[in-house]
């Protein structure tokens, strides 16, 4: 647990910010598959990168759900030249038998069978990404008079 103190005008506040373990793991992604990269792919929001992310998503959340215990989704962080290099992340429950080294065997027997959706054309890379939620629990206590020394914006004050 982390906390610190600080002070806006006469009143003192203490917040808390507690660490808790993510209830799902993620992966993230990035492959080459065989297609010819388009200009529009740049900006994540037009018709032709919709419509391609949305089919990719599709697809890998078709395969990966057979293939991946607790499998959750696919999201489609960024498209780059290169064919076209898929950026991505996979999200699974906490409790999966997903691994770095497992996503990429089913990739490669999904390229090699044809059950992809997709010809891979290059290296893929895959990590398992750490992370933590966080929650804030701020406290506010009313005081009038000097509760703290001043301070320059946005020091803050370490409980210890």
């Amino acid at each position: 647990m982390i906390h610190s103190f600080y002070q806006i005008k006469d009143t003192f506040f203490v917040s808390f910010l507690f660490l808790e373990t993510p209830a799902e793991k993620k992966f993230e992604a990035r492959i080459s598959v065989n297609g010819t990269f388009v200009s529009s792919y740049r900006n994540l929001s037009s018709n032709e990168t919709v419509n391609f992310i949305r089919y990719f998503e599709a697809k890998m959340g078709d395969f990966f759900e057979s293939r991946l215990s607790e499998f959750k989704r696919v999201n489609v962080t960024g498209l780059l030249n290169g064919s076209v290099v898929v950026q991505f992340d996979i999200v699974v429950g906490k409790s999966s038998n997903a691994s770095v080294d497992n996503i990429k065997a089913a990739l490669r027997e999904g390229n090699s069978t044809g059950s992809l959706g997709y010809t891979l054309t290059g290296k893929i890379d895959i990590k398992e990404v750490q992370e933590s939620s966080t929650v804030v629990v701020p406290t506010h206590t009313s005081e009038t008079g000097n509760l703290a020394p001043p301070r320059k914006q946005g020091q803050r004050f370490l409980a210890r």
